[in-house]
């Protein structure tokens, strides 16, 4: 057994094993209680286990090892904030763009039952002195009949202006995945703070697809909302379309006329 107290909301957390109990510790038990489960269900059930989850993972590129380091923000460098909206759980999650070019997940932060109005003046708080760049889910721009003001317009009352454009969850988990990947110099191009133990969970099987089902072959595969990780992970998704996914030409732009070229009428050279 395990305890810790989170920092962020005041929850006195337990961690237990069923071998806290000195009965479940023999083998007598062990097999009593593992018939009839699969080995992934018992990892997950029994075994806490959150790399055994329902699903595949969303990113099997993540390796603990390799992609979780202790980092703190770099002075100088603008900090990137990400946003996903809900009363029962408003989300945000900060990161930075290191001297190495490497993207540093900093810190995480959800809302339990409370108001983006509460929650926003919370986010408010860390980091304070620094300059910051934000993003958002773009339904945060609509309205609703259980609010005056759309999620945008709260934000801007504190002084947050973030940006928001459609994207989609596999979209957005694929940009993720290439960042998690190592570059030609051997370094990762993603690194995630050690504190941030939801994101490392999410990453590390808990948000992950639903179980195969007799899903149509044309059907998109998304990844699972569960209303905890999902939220953790939109927040980076959010960022990463704004910070790595090239620009493309407007389908409604307007097409440019070409240049008249005119021609040598002996040589048939064009005339610039």
């Amino acid at each position: 057994m395990t305890t810790w107290e989170n920092k962020e909301n005041g929850f006195f957390v337990v961690k237990l094993h069923y071998t806290a109990d000195p009965e479940k510790r023999t083998k007598k038990y062990y097999e009593q209680a593992h018939r009839g489960m699969t080995e992934e269900a018992w990892q997950r059930e029994m075994e806490i286990n959150a790399e055994q989850s329902k699903g595949k993972k969303v990113f099997p590129e993540f390796i603990e090892q390799i992609h979780v380091a202790n980092l703190q923000p770099i002075q100088g460098l603008p900090i990137y904030r990400g946003w996903d909206f809900g009363f029962h759980n408003p989300c945000c999650v900060w990161s930075q763009i290191n001297p190495d070019d490497q993207w540093c997940l900093l810190w995480e932060l959800l809302g339990h039952d409370e108001a983006l109005e509460i929650f926003a003046p919370k986010v408010k708080s860390y980091f304070q002195g620094f300059q910051f760049k934000d993003f958002a889910d773009r339904a945060g721009a609509q309205s609703s009949d259980k609010s005056q003001r759309t999620s945008i317009q709260i934000l801007n009352s504190f002084g947050i202006t973030p940006q928001y454009k459609f994207s989609n969850p596999e979209d957005r988990a694929q940009l993720i995945r290439g960042k998690l990947l190592k570059r030609l110099d051997n370094k990762p191009g993603t690194l995630v703070n050690k504190t941030c133990r939801m994101t490392i969970d999410g990453m590390n099987g808990g948000y992950h697809y639903p179980e195969v089902t007799n899903r149509s072959p044309v059907e998109k595969e998304e990844p699972f909302k569960d209303n905890i990780f999902d939220h953790y992970f939109d927040c980076w998704g959010y960022q990463a379309i704004f910070l790595f996914k090239p620009n493309k030409m407007r389908r409604d732009a307007p097409i440019r006329p070409r240049r008249t070229v005119h021609y040598n009428k002996y040589t048939g050279i064009p005339i610039r």
